[in-house]
């Protein structure tokens, strides 16, 4: 006779993950006031990670295209907005499940201080986004950067 241990740890987990799951719906459809009225489909789940000389950023984004991802940095603000599409043909297909969030995201992020824009790296590998951002050496906390012109580190000089 063989019996079958119980984990409580296990349903908490399940729990977690519902509950999560279920904000992450309700929450994506809610403006972001700095979204420049833009329409959230979901919000992919992010690690922040500092150390004493720079930030990284780890974003679950399975399912993506590096030309639909755009990283921005202005001043101490950092922003990442993208979209994934369905890797089907939505016009001519039903799907009969559904779980995966389709659409735009953005993700703002207010940093501690202010960060050398040059020397923003980014890497998109088995649906892990890794951003590595320098902390800047400058000590002032007016440091404004234009965002347009900043290089989108996912993408080659040539263009965005």
């Amino acid at each position: 006779m063989s019996f079958d241990s119980w984990d409580p740890f296990q349903r908490l987990e399940e729990f977690r993950r519902d509950s999560s799951r279920m904000l992450d719906e309700l929450l994506g459809h809610l403006p972001d006031p700095a979204a420049r009225h833009e329409s959230i489909s979901f919000l992919p789940e992010v690690d922040l990670v500092e150390s004493s000389n720079e930030f990284r950023f780890y974003l679950s984004i399975p399912g993506m295209v590096e030309d639909d991802i755009v990283i921005e940095v202005d001043g101490r603000r950092l922003t990442i907005r993208g979209e994934r599409r369905p890797p089907y043909d939505v016009d001519n297909r039903v799907a009969q499940l559904k779980e995966w969030r389709y659409g735009v995201f953005v993700r703002h992020f207010e940093l501690t201080c202010p960060v050398a824009v040059d020397s923003v790296n980014a890497a998109y590998d088995a649906g892990v986004l890794t951003i590595v951002v320098q902390k800047s050496t400058c000590e002032s906390n007016d440091m404004t950067l234009d965002s347009e012109n900043v290089p989108n580190p996912l993408h080659d000089d040539k263009g965005q």
